[in-house]
């Protein structure tokens, strides 16, 4: 009985090889948003676009097989605030999943007039030493 036990596990095992995750891919989209912009605010702009997003049977034929979701803050930084959304794709789809949601988001963003950090980059180099006065 063991055996006969032990034996259906190992081909049950055997049958199910695979990662769990091959009949799907996640797009990841991270917004940076600036450091001064309302961090309650951007959330629901974002959210506004998504719903629709994943309503679309366009978007729904090109892969996206579950609506859209905005997990919220990811990260905080000096440069800004991470705004994390995920959603879940046909394999392979993630990336001009990923590509068009980005898009919508700054669109968005600037029309509800929340400033993100790729606004707010200054010039490249090290800033100018501060003038030294002698004593």
């Amino acid at each position: 009985q063991f055996l006969h036990s032990f034996r259906s596990q190992l081909q049950e095992q055997r049958d199910h090889r695979g990662n769990r995750s091959q009949y799907w891919s996640r797009a990841v989209v991270d917004v940076v948003i600036a450091p001064e912009a309302d961090v309650r605010r951007a959330p629901e702009v974002i959210r506004a676009v998504v719903d629709i997003f994943g309503q679309e049977a366009a978007w729904r034929d090109e892969g996206v097989t579950a609506a859209p979701e905005v997990w919220g803050v990811e990260q905080l930084g000096l440069g800004g605030t991470t705004i994390r959304t995920v959603v879940t794709t046909a394999p392979a789809r993630q990336w001009v999943v990923a590509r068009e949601l980005r898009l919508r988001i700054k669109e968005a963003l600037d029309a509800a007039g929340v400033p993100t950090a790729a606004a707010h980059v200054g010039p490249a180099g090290p800033a100018e030493p501060a003038e030294r006065t002698e004593r």
